[in-house]
């Protein structure tokens, strides 16, 4: 969802839409949903969660792949620089009118997300298991995506893209936690990514200050490793716990 809004705001910042601040969100919602309903429709045989994974990367490398596309044919505009310090998403220089824009959608989309905690529970069984005690997964899985996209759009608009945080904060909640609940993952993830780029955006601000590099650069060198070092140790737990 996050290329998908972030591909909305390339269009919006390269063809110089007049659009007011306040209402990027909402370009960066749209891109955003379209993003979310490909996958999920490009997803619907999916077997496995590893499947939606898979088709979900292959969505994002399209749509980086059309982020490109585009940059190359604006040329050397002034409007290319722009975006190519949004895409690498920053903290740099925001101020509490940025904080007013995303509040409102943090307000209405972190209760939605956390009222799906119970159904996501359910879909964790698997979608035929989920089918059987009577769960629409399609309609579900969309309405999961609403809130998603709501608050992935509102922070893409106002920051850029900071990648990587929504994938360890819920690995480490789930680690912390020993549990793998939505419904205690859900709210503790949220403190968790909060944490991490609290401390993502002090060393962004002091590696080589008194300038400041993108905070999503570090998020990015910094969180591939842990990623990886978190699922190899998921692997190594579940092999052990088959033998």
């Amino acid at each position: 969802m996050a290329s998908g809004a972030s591909l909305a705001v390339a269009v919006v910042t390269l063809f110089q839409v007049p659009l007011l601040l306040v209402f990027y969100p909402w370009a960066a919602l749209t891109g955003g949903l379209l993003a979310g309903a490909v996958v999920i429709f490009a997803a619907k045989r999916a077997q496995s969660p590893l499947q939606i994974v898979l088709v979900g990367i292959a969505v994002t490398a399209f749509i980086n792949a059309c982020i490109i596309a585009l940059i190359s044919l604006a040329g050397t505009s002034g409007s290319v620089l722009v975006l190519f310090y949004f895409l690498l998403g920053s903290l740099a220089n925001r101020t509490w009118e940025h904080v007013w824009i995303v509040a409102p959608w943090a307000a209405v989309c972190l209760p939605l997300g956390l009222l799906l905690a119970r159904p996501l529970n359910t879909l964790r069984l698997g979608d035929h298991a989920a089918r059987s005690l009577g769960m629409r997964v399609g309609r579900v899985r969309t309405l999961a995506l609403l809130p998603g996209a709501g608050l992935v759009a509102a922070v893409v608009a106002v920051t850029g893209p900071i990648g990587w945080i929504g994938l360890l904060a819920p690995h480490l909640t789930r680690r912390a936690l020993r549990s793998e609940d939505p419904r205690k993952v859900l709210a503790f993830s949220a403190l968790t990514g909060a944490a991490l780029l609290t401390m993502a955006d002090v060393g962004a601000k002091l590696a080589i200050a008194p300038a400041e590099t993108p905070v999503g650069l570090w998020t990015a060198v910094l969180g591939g490793p842990v990623l990886l070092l978190l699922l190899r140790d998921r692997i190594l737990r579940s092999d052990h716990e088959r033998d």
